[in-house]
């Protein structure tokens, strides 16, 4: 499964996504089951928000945190879609997302019961949600459904999140630099990820990753990629431009024959 977040980041003494991959890491054994994984995960968010002091000394309005999870479940063959939503001020039943965190975490679980059609389309989001119109969601569904390239599908998902975050009910609280990642559902392909970054920049984050199996049980922290050098290198990610427009890194060339590679 994928995994994102939205609410509380970090503090001076707490950082969010290092929190998750430790507790994920922590609450996997000894099934390493999904649903078990994420029930002791959302007893393990409850617990460790009353009692680590980086979070007790923050306001209820601050201590607010969804985590979305989606991806496939194995257990039949073909693959199921599935997705849950571990939080503490998201209520996805009710469409209802509070002001202020609860005490406890709540769990969500959305799947398919039986294999869909070949055309079953989902689509799930996080976080400044109201931001996206119905709109967005049907531009996006119809590319699904016509099963269009995965490439053509990430590009269509990039470009509703950049106008989504220019609307007054994003209330600034969605950025510009994406990371995307996608997985199919064969189990054994590789995860494919990407960013993208509406400036150009010598930085790119990578996503982290945690593998819980009867293998091994490994959590990465990934960080990011800094491009240093002298001179002034070419940046690692710049904005999408027209296939024939000079290319943002200033190359001097034409985007599709720079960075548009």
């Amino acid at each position: 499964m994928l995994f994102g977040f939205t609410g509380l980041a970090r503090t001076s003494d707490f950082e969010t996504r290092r929190w998750i991959l430790n507790a994920l890491y922590e609450c996997s054994p000894p099934d390493r089951s999904i649903h078990a994984t994420l029930e002791r995960f959302k007893d393990r968010a409850t617990e460790d928000f009353k009692t680590i002091p980086a979070l007790r000394a923050l306001s209820p309005s601050e201590r607010r945190l969804g985590i979305l999870f989606t991806g496939y479940l194995y257990t039949r063959e073909p693959p199921l879609v599935g997705s849950a939503i571990v939080s503490n001020f998201l209520d996805p039943a009710a469409d209802v997302v509070h002001a202020v965190a609860s005490d406890h975490f709540a769990s969500f679980y959305t799947a398919e019961r039986e294999p869909g059609s070949e055309n079953a389309t989902y689509i799930e989001r996080i976080g400044a949600h109201r931001a996206m119109r119905q709109a967005d969601a049907d531009a996006l569904r119809v590319m699904l459904a016509d099963r269009r390239p995965a490439d053509a599908v990430t590009g269509k998902a990039t470009e509703v999140m950049l106008t989504m975050a220019d609307r007054d009910a994003a209330g600034g609280t969605i950025g510009k630099q994406i990371t995307w990642l996608r997985i199919t559902r064969e189990r054994d392909a590789p995860v494919r990820s990407g960013y993208y970054s509406n400036v150009p920049t010598g930085v790119i984050y990578t996503p982290t990753f945690i593998v819980l199996d009867d293998e091994q049980q490994v959590a990465f922290d990934m960080g990011c990629a800094v491009l240093k050098g002298n001179g002034d290198p070419a940046p690692l990610a710049v904005p999408k431009v027209g296939r024939n427009a000079p290319c943002p890194c200033k190359s001097g060339q034409k985007y599709k024959r720079c960075h548009g590679r």
